[in-house]
């Protein structure tokens, strides 16, 4: 059921056999447009790097499709522990000529969440991180 399966990808980049990469990304993608949520790591500096190294030489990924993932959060490095700091969150719809990208702001919600989702998706997270 995509309305209530999310994929869960360790990493989109080519640097490990395990990582997502190749012809693997579109199918995530168009999964992610068929409904199911995906959550993934990638790495880059903002939003545009990460667009530009999925759009760009080899995967050439259409902008378009990029929008399936619906929201980019960044989050930089703090400390040895690997945990880091939300420092950005982006919105990615469909637009007529691709993508359009939308940095949310901290009180600004995406689109179709509610501030009750939000609260259920946050202790969710912290579930996760304490192991409850």
């Amino acid at each position: 059921m995509p309305a209530s399966t999310a994929l869960l990808i360790n990493e989109i980049s080519p640097h490990l056999p395990i990582y997502l990469w190749g012809p693997a990304v579109s199918r995530a993608l168009a999964a992610g447009e068929a409904g199911f949520q995906i959550l993934a790591t990638a790495h880059g500096r903002s939003v545009t790097e990460f667009a530009a190294s999925l759009t760009g030489s080899p995967l050439r990924i259409s902008a378009r499709n990029l929008a399936a993932l619906g929201l980019v959060a960044l989050l930089e490095p703090e400390g040895e522990g690997g945990h880091g700091r939300l420092t950005e969150v982006w919105q990615l719809s469909p637009a007529r000529d691709g993508v359009s990208l939308e940095r949310l702001g901290p009180q600004d919600l995406p689109k179709g969440v509610s501030a009750g989702d939000m609260a259920s998706a946050r202790d969710a997270v912290l579930t996760l991180l304490r192991g409850d």
